[in-house]
């Protein structure tokens, strides 16, 4: 059962910030980054406190749920996982600013389709691990990161003002990713937080 999980959780891999999870009263609105009729399945962040030794699984997620797949032991962003997965991304997934800002941070260039081995390693094809990116500040603290995106699909560089549901990338699968999915992650004053307690914009 553990190795199942170990290989589920690598084909989810995303990079987690080492920060805890902190309640805010801020109102503010986010738009999804990626269309809702794109995501097959989500893995939210971990609001369990406790790091525990990979690969550890206990954690938390916004509703109180316990384990895989709601979440992971440190994830501390969201993971919006294409259902199509690898059609979906040669099609073109987009990826939205949450909100409006200013980009202080990307990345690109890197392979972007890097995939679960054998040995449960992330195989990039020789290339080097490393993922195409987004950071955007929004004022007043809160920043959101774009990753794992599509090489060359970045819409904007570094200074760039955005507005918000503008479409920046698309999904792809760069860095510590075996399949093709956004990790989103959201900070405010360094400290990770949960979008999914109340933040995002109803688009039912």
């Amino acid at each position: 059962m553990r190795v199942f999980f170990a290989v589920v959780l690598l084909a989810l891999a995303c990079e987690p910030i080492d920060h805890p999870v902190t309640d805010t009263d801020a109102a503010i609105s986010l738009e999804w980054p990626v269309p809702l009729d794109e995501i097959g399945s989500i893995i939210c962040v971990d609001h369990d406190p406790v790091d525990y030794a990979w690969p550890d699984y206990d954690c938390v997620d916004y509703l109180g749920r316990y384990g895989f797949p709601y979440c992971y032991d440190q994830h501390m962003g969201t993971d919006f996982i294409l259902a199509d997965e690898w059609t979906a991304m040669d099609r073109g997934v987009p990826v939205f600013a949450a909100l409006g800002g200013t980009v202080i941070g990307t990345v690109d260039g890197n392979y972007d389709r890097c995939r679960i081995a054998l040995d449960l390693t992330i195989n990039c094809d020789g290339h080097e691990l490393a993922n195409n990116n987004i950071y955007i500040d929004h004022g007043d603290g809160l920043v959101t990161g774009y990753l794992h995106l599509k090489a060359r699909s970045l819409l904007v560089s570094d200074g760039d003002e955005v507005e918000a549901d503008e479409q920046i990338a698309e999904v792809g699968s760069s860095g510590l990713s075996a399949r093709p999915h956004l990790h989103f992650e959201a900070t405010q004053d360094g400290l990770v937080i949960d979008p999914y307690e109340g933040w995002w914009v109803d688009k039912k």
